[in-house]
């Protein structure tokens, strides 16, 4: 059997603002059309956990809703991705890359990732958050705080990480509305990818 290597699989990575929708677009594609999933928030708790330096250090970024650093984020999101190889699926990352110094990790790891922005207003991502929490699906007591640091955080540096893509990989980049049904956006990026090579 060939060896298939990171750059063979087909990436989308999903990148919105907070509230956008990238989770749950992110299992449509997975339940619908058959990519595997990177959670890259999940994978990074997942480390937070660890009794060490590396997870001490995560915790306290992730906590406060900061972006991990390029050469912490790097061996984990390959390692993560190359688990997918056995299955040669299309992945979708969830929240990643988030900035340039993140963006270049990717482009080192797999040179012809897939980019689709989510895109919905500061007032409809607070929206969704406070519904979100109401609902009990995420914990956390300073959502309000904890949404203004991460959207600030979006408009800072991500922003302009997605304005380079758009400048530099245009047919790698695919803007979507955030306000259709979640169903909508799923087909319309799954039909995108499709076509990709």
């Amino acid at each position: 059997m060939q060896e298939v290597k990171i750059e063979e699989l087909k990436v989308v990575s999903l990148i919105g603002a907070p509230g956008s929708g990238k989770t749950t677009v992110g299992k449509m594609l997975e339940e619908k059309f058959g990519f595997g999933r990177l959670v890259s928030g999940d994978m990074f708790r997942r480390v937070a956990e660890e009794d060490s330096e590396r997870g001490r250090l995560i915790k306290h970024i992730t906590s406060n809703r900061l972006l991990v650093p390029p050469d912490v984020s790097r061996p984990l999101i390959q390692a993560e991705l190359e688990v997918f190889l056995e299955t040669k699926k299309s992945v979708v990352i969830d929240g990643y890359p988030r900035n340039v110094g993140q963006l270049e990790v990717i482009e080192g790891i797999h040179p012809s990732v897939l980019f689709v922005e989510i895109t919905v207003s500061h007032e409809e991502g607070r929206k969704r958050i406070e519904k979100a929490k109401d609902r009990g699906d995420r914990i956390d007591d300073k959502v309000k705080e904890v949404f203004e640091r991460g959207f600030k955080t979006f408009e800072n540096e991500t922003v302009p990480m997605i304005e380079g893509i758009k400048a530099n990989y245009p047919e790698r980049f695919l803007r979507v509305d955030g306000l259709q049904k979640p169903e909508e956006i799923a087909a319309e990026i799954g039909s995108w990818a499709t076509n990709k090579n």
